[in-house]
C-alpha cells in the first residue's frame, strides 16, 4: 500500500480520506498492524485504478490518469452523498 501510495505522491491523510479512516488508521493499514475490510480494499484498489489481484500484492496494472480522476471524483461524491445520508 505505501508503494502504491508513494508511486501517486500521495500522503498518508490525502489516502485515508478517500476510505474515510483517520491518518492512523491507514499507518496501521501500511505497517500491516490492523487488516483492511474488503471493503476499503476495493476502494483504494479502484482509486489507484488497478485490480483488486493487483492490490494484494499481485502484477500492478495501470489505468490512465485521466480515467483515474473521474473514478476518483465519483468516489469523493459517493462519500458525500453517504456522509450526508447519515444525517
Amino acid at each position: 500500500m505505501m508503494e502504491l501510495r508513494k508511486e501517486r505522491g500521495k500522503s498518508r491523510g490525502e489516502i485515508a480520506e478517500v476510505i474515510s479512516v483517520s491518518s492512523r488508521t491507514y499507518a496501521y493499514y501500511e505497517k500491516g498492524q490492523r487488516d483492511i475490510s474488503i471493503e476499503n480494499a476495493l476502494k483504494l484498489a479502484t482509486y489507484y485504478g488497478i485490480s483488486m489481484d493487483s492490490f494484494l500484492g499481485r502484477e500492478h496494472t495501470y489505468v490512465p490518469d485521466e480515467l483515474l480522476k473521474d473514478v476518483n471524483n465519483v468516489i469523493h461524491y459517493c462519500n458525500v452523498l453517504v456522509k450526508k445520508l447519515e444525517y
